[in-house]
Formats: structure tokens, C-alpha cells, sequence
């Protein structure tokens, strides 16, 4: 009885799970995969005006996560080979993008966005790339499906091999 509940547990998420990809595969941003000074894993990026006085864009703190099967997936970055990371939420302009003190969980908390002052006293690091790739070319032009899906888990298999082999001029751009 035991194995027949957890079977059918594992076949419902899974059910779910796919459902949910076919649902927002519409919706796939290109790959970006980049390296920062620090880890920054699991803060919140903002976009800056060139003079970085300004905040010209920043998630809502709806939009840093989403739900399935009652379950809360935040977007953080996928961990890739040699310190690599693979964006899940959409990065700002890289040459303006900090990120400030505050997690994907925080962040998901709040009642309603920061101010742009609360946000600039909240930068920790306002140049944080020392590498950034786009996937502008062949396979990796845009996500398959979304981060919970198995067609994104096979995508990062191969990225990890693409790393490995020193290969990412090859299918990703170079933006920084």
C-alpha cells in the first residue's frame, strides 16, 4: 500500500510539473549564464541608470518565485560548473545590474516593492559580473520549457558539458 502511495504521489507531481511547462514554455527568456565577484546567489538584482543614481528596473516581490502544487520555487540562479551560474528570473542591463542585501525569500515577503531609496542603500555590489553569456545561438536562443521542467534539466546538463569543454563562445555570446 505504501509503494502504490508514493507512486501515485510521484506521478501526480510529475503530471503537475509538466502541465505546468507546457504552460509557460511561451514564456522562456534567453539563457543567460554568468560568474559574479561574490556569491550573490541568492540576493536580488536591480537595474540601474548609467550614473547609478537611479533604479530603472526591479522584480516585484511576486515575481521572484512561483507556485506549484502549493509549493514555493524561487527563482534563484542554477549553479553550473566552474563557479557558472544561469539566470531564472531575467537580468537587468548588464552593465547597470547590482544587487542589494535582501534574499529571494525576503524579498518574496514583502507587501510591496521597495522604494528607490530603500533599494540604492541597499546595494552591495554595483558592478557584480566578471562574465556574462547570452544564448543567442542555435539550441540555447531560449529556455526549453521553465527551470521546473525535465526539458531544463537536460538543457543544463549539456551547458555543464559545454563549460567543461571550454566551449561557450561556441553557442553563447559574450556580453561581458
Amino acid at each position: 500500500m505504501k509503494k502504490i502511495v508514493i507512486f501515485l504521489l510521484i506521478t501526480f507531481f510529475t503530471v503537475s510539473i509538466f502541465t505546468y511547462c507546457i504552460k509557460h514554455e511561451v514564456l522562456a527568456p534567453p539563457y543567460t549564464i554568468y560568474k559574479t565577484k561574490g556569491n550573490y546567489n541568492d540576493l536580488i538584482f536591480i537595474g540601474l541608470s548609467k550614473d547609478k543614481k537611479m533604479v530603472n528596473s526591479f522584480p516585484g516581490p511576486n515575481g521572484v518565485y512561483v507556485i506549484i502544487n502549493e509549493d514555493t520555487i524561487f527563482k534563484i540562479p542554477t549553479i553550473l560548473h566552474q563557479g557558472y551560474l544561469l539566470d531564472n528570473k531575467g537580468i537587468p542591463v548588464i552593465e547597470n545590474a547590482a544587487f542589494i542585501d535582501i534574499t529571494y525569500k525576503e524579498f518574496s515577503k514583502l507587501d510591496s516593492p521597495l522604494s528607490q531609496e530603500e533599494m540604492l542603500n541597499m546595494i552591495i555590489d554595483d558592478d557584480p559580473f566578471t562574465e556574462v553569456w547570452k544564448g543567442n545561438r542555435g539550441e540555447f536562443k531560449s529556455i526549453a520549457g521553465h527551470f521546473t521542467c525535465p526539458e531544463y534539466k537536460a538543457a543544463i546538463e549539456k551547458i555543464n558539458e559545454i563549460i567543461d569543454n571550454d566551449e561557450l563562445d561556441k553557442y553563447f555570446e559574450r556580453l561581458k
